[in-house]
Parts: C-alpha cells; sequence; structure tokens
C-alpha cells in the first residue's frame, strides 16, 4: 500500500511533465504481512503455510495497481503513458512432494503455469516471466503474445527506442529495442541465443 501511495502521489506532482516511474515491490514475498481483509478470502482453499497470505498479498497488488491506473485515466495520462507489468522470477512456492500416504503426483503451491521449475532454477520455471505492454497512443495495436525471445536486457533499448534517444554515441547496448514488434510491424526477428549465470 505505501508503494502504491507514494506511486500516485509522485505522479500526481509530475503530471504535468515527462516522469518515470519504477516501482519494485516486496510482494508476494515473504515475509507474509498483508491485512487480514486479503488473506481470509483464500483461507478455505489455500492450506500451505502463509499461502492465504500469499495470495492476499497478490490480490493487494492487483488492486493497488488498479489505483494506479485509474489514477493515470483521471488525470488523462493513461493514453501517453507506457505502463510495463513484469515480475523477476518464477513462483518460489512451486510444486511441493506428496506424503507418503498421498495418491496425488504433485500438488501445486504457486502457479507456475505448469513450466519445471521454480525461483533459483535454470528451467522456464524459474526464470520466464510476464511482461505486459500497456500504451494506447504507441500504436501497438491489438492484444497478443509475442513468443520471440526476449529478456530484461531488451528494456532499455526499447525504451530509449521509443523515446528517440540516440545511444550510438554510448557504449553499445546489451540487448535490442522491441519496438518493430511491438508495434507488429513486418520486420523478422533475429535470431539469438541468450547466456546466463545462476
Amino acid at each position: 500500500d505505501v508503494f502504491f501511495e507514494e506511486s500516485i502521489r509522485f505522479v500526481e506532482e509530475n503530471k504535468d511533465k515527462p516522469f518515470l516511474l519504477y516501482i519494485s515491490t516486496n510482494a508476494p514475498h515473504s515475509p507474509y504481512w498483508v491485512d487480514e481483509k486479503w488473506a481470509d478470502v483464500y483461507r478455505d482453499v489455500v492450506k500451505w503455510k502463509h499461502g492465504a497470505e500469499f495470495y492476499g498479498m497478490i490480490s493487494n497488488l492487483d488492486y493497488n495497481l488498479g489505483l494506479l491506473r485509474k489514477k493515470l485515466k483521471d488525470l488523462n495520462l493513461s493514453n501517453d503513458t507506457i505502463l510495463i507489468f513484469m515480475t523477476d522470477n518464477g513462483t518460489a512456492a512451486g510444486l511441493s512432494r506428496p506424503k507418503a500416504n498421498e495418491t496425488q503426483s504433485v500438488k501445486w503451491k504457486g502457479f507456475n503455469d505448469g513450466m519445471r521449475g521454480t525461483k533459483g532454477s535454470a528451467y522456464d520455471g524459474g526464470h520466464r516471466v510476464p511482461s505486459f505492454w500497456y500504451w494506447p497512443q504507441g500504436e501497438l495495436g491489438n492484444p497478443r503474445d509475442m513468443d520471440s525471445l526476449t529478456a530484461h536486457i531488451d528494456l532499455l533499448p526499447t525504451l530509449a527506442d521509443i523515446c528517440h534517444l540516440d545511444t550510438t554515441t554510448t557504449q553499445p547496448l546489451d540487448g535490442i529495442s522491441l519496438l518493430p514488434w511491438l508495434q507488429n510491424r513486418p520486420n523478422p526477428f533475429p535470431d539469438r541465443t541468450l547466456f546466463v549465470h545462476s
């Protein structure tokens, strides 16, 4: 709540000039501190330790993101503001192993969309994350999935491209601008391999 209250205050103070707002929340994450009203709705359906609080944090985050989007709309900023939502890793909760007397082979704790691995893993479930882009005036077209290999290193080149910043006078940037593909322009996506170390 504090993160978003301060973010909304920042937007109000800077509504008449360009701004960059980066919100790196501490939720959903341990310690599982969340108002009971958010966790209580999950008490009967989520039985793993701190599960109700974990999902309550997600609901609270969703609610606060809605407040931020409403503020952008109320200030007539939503059409020309680039809003990017992404996470930093796959779920830490992942799968739990069943007890010997249980017939179920695995039980889901966190949602990983069926991908193998969790936070800290080299598998898709450990590092493959959503990245949602919303920018009505950016001619992004209809909502769609982009199935090309992208990564966090593509954010800076993409934002620099959007802002028409010349980056050729600096060290070469890691990553590539995703703007042509975000705008659905005919452009072959480069064949690429990304190397990471864990």
